[in-house]
């Protein structure tokens, strides 16, 4: 049957154990903290669907749209098996007298398909759920690893929506007893080819029987195997339950059975005797059965992938054209004004005691925004002689527009291998220890000395400028002893590499992912740009929050 998954039964946990927790004299004080408490969940679940927006679908405002985009293929790229899908319905709870609607999942590595309930009455609701069902699964995988494949030999069209728009390498439909036969044997083909060992491609094939019974009575025995051992293979069903009647002689799959089959159903589970009028918490609130400019723009990105118009527009001959500031170590790119109109850089500068940086803001509150401003205003201040940038972009869109800048030296724009990452870090330390033979040639304490005795050369400044840094910092990677090496060389680089002009700049939506990343690394960083984000991973990152505003 459909459930709930950890995460969400966790935050249902901590609401009812903080609900239950209120000690108020009067209704008004009551009301007041259990309004807190509510919004602090929201919050937290805004923090969840940022994350992942597919484990935890919100409907995102206009202006946040594309950025939830790219968030959901960013966690699709890293993905190799499917994770729990939404199904559009929930299961409602009250603590006390807040109705709370916990979204239920399918979990399609525990089951071999789903059914959905479309008798009687409910024929709407099943199209509906069947929509938002695969419009999900598309968006969880990585494009081209999910195939949609529709059994109509009713000519039913409830596949419509599919068919129109997307092409054939997405989804096909099948009309006829020969073709949905023809299916059925092509799928048995790649089942076999798995057991052999011959098949690796993790691509997942979902068939729809959209009218079951009648579409199943003629071609069920041609699926019996498929449905039976189907999901080794990445091989699924889904069933829009019109009738349940098995003609005799034909294989029942026993798509009713709750303990084998995920039922989809629009059942709650609130009491009537309760009023639950006053709070109504929905912690999933984004249907893709929907008409909308998101789901638009859904589709948009699975037909065409991520699209690139909104990137800066960096005109390289303009910047070559510059006359660039001349510097021994220190960097300075103006990054805004204070109320007063003063200009505030961002700043490199190890007299100064500006070594390091770490940016950290939430979707929405301009953290990639901010870092293309350093990073243009560096690469138009400075020359590529005096700053080179190692640009690591784990979202997979933020930095390709700066290939072909000269300052550019190393981008890394997806992490689908750890041995790639760790090799770029490990090159700025191979830089590090060359830099350190250089210095002690030359008699000089660090990288700016060194730039004020030399006439004849001249050491650059180098910045790792790493955005979604908390995937280097997962307690979840496949490689732990090439994690554990990566991480005590940029702690490396924070403690030392200062003297020999390595530089870091971190940013994050949150630390919640970053387990990892530890005082070694955060104790170097003098700079800290907190940008709106949860009040409890500003303090994390600077404890002194005597001196910030809580967000909101």
């Amino acid at each position: 049957m459909a459930k709930t998954i950890a995460a969400i039964d966790m935050l249902v946990k901590y609401l009812e154990h903080r609900i239950r927790n209120i000690k108020a004299d009067t209704k008004e004080a009551y009301d007041i903290e259990r309004g807190e408490i509510v919004d602090e969940l929201k919050q937290l679940a805004e923090r969840i669907s940022n994350i992942d927006p597919i484990i935890l679908p919100r409907l995102p405002k206009a202006d946040l749209q594309d950025e939830v985009i790219r968030n959901i293929a960013s966690a699709a790229s890293k993905r190799t098996t499917m994770p729990p899908i939404y199904t559009d319905t929930t299961c409602n709870i009250g603590i006390q007298n807040i109705a709370v609607c916990l979204p239920k999942y399918v979990d399609f590595s525990e089951t071999p398909g789903a059914t959905i309930y479309g008798i009687n009455g409910w024929e709407e609701f099943a199209q509906k759920k069947m929509t938002h069902l695969l419009m999900s699964v598309l968006l969880s995988m990585p494009l081209g690893k999910v195939r949609l494949h529709f059994i109509d030999l009713n000519f039913s069209c409830k596949a419509q929506f599919f068919i129109d728009n997307f092409d054939r390498s997405v989804c096909n439909i099948y009309c006829d007893v020969q073709s949905a036969k023809g299916l059925a044997e092509s799928l048995k083909t790649k089942m076999a080819q798995r057991l052999r060992g011959e098949l690796s491609d993790n691509i997942y094939d979902f068939v729809v029987f959209l009218d079951f019974l009648n579409d199943y009575n003629k071609i069920g025995n041609a699926y019996r195997q498929i449905i039976e051992k189907g999901a080794f293979a990445y091989i699924h069903t889904v069933f829009i339950l019109n009738d349940y009647k098995v003609e005799e002689g034909v294989y029942d799959p026993g798509i009713l059975d709750e303990d084998k089959f995920c039922f989809i159903n629009g059942y709650t589970t609130l009491k009537d005797e309760i009023d639950y009028t006053e709070v109504f918490l929905s912690l999933a609130n984004l249907s893709l059965a929907k008409d909308s400019d998101f789901r638009s723009k859904c589709i948009e990105y699975l037909n065409n992938g991520l699209q690139t118009e909104d990137e800066p527009e960096i005109d390289e001959p303009e910047i070559d054209k510059t006359e660039y500031a001349v510097t021994t170590s220190a960097i300075e790119a103006p990054i805004g004004k204070t109320t007063d109109g003063e200009t505030v850089d961002f700043k490199i500068d190890v007299n100064r005691g500006h070594y390091h940086a770490f940016v950290i803001g939430e979707t929405g509150s301009g953290k990639s925004r901010f870092l293309h401003d350093i990073i243009i205003n560096m690469i138009a201040k400075y020359s590529p002689e005096d700053v080179e940038l190692y640009l690591m972009d784990f979202k997979g869109v933020e930095f390709n527009p700066y290939r072909d800048i000269k300052h550019s030296r190393v981008i890394l724009v997806d992490r689908a291998d750890e041995r790639i990452t760790y090799e770029v870090i490990r090159e700025l330390k191979q830089k590090m220890e060359e830099r350190q033979k250089t210095l002690v040639a030359a008699g000089a304490s660090d990288v700016d000395e060194y730039n004020k005795m030399s006439a004849d050369s001249h050491i650059s400044q180098i910045i790792l400028v790493a955005d979604e840094c908390q995937t280097l910092f997962t307690d979840n990677a496949k490689n732990k002893k090439l994690q554990t090496e990566m991480i005590a060389t940029i702690a490396l680089i924070a403690q030392q590499g200062r003297a020999y002009g390595v530089h870091l700049l971190l940013a994050t939506q949150s630390l919640t992912n970053a387990p990892l990343l530890g005082a070694s690394i955060l104790n170097q960083i003098g700079e800290h740009y907190i940008l709106p984000c949860l009040p409890a991973d500003a303090a994390d990152l600077y404890p002194n929050t005597n001196r910030m505003k809580p967000k909101g």
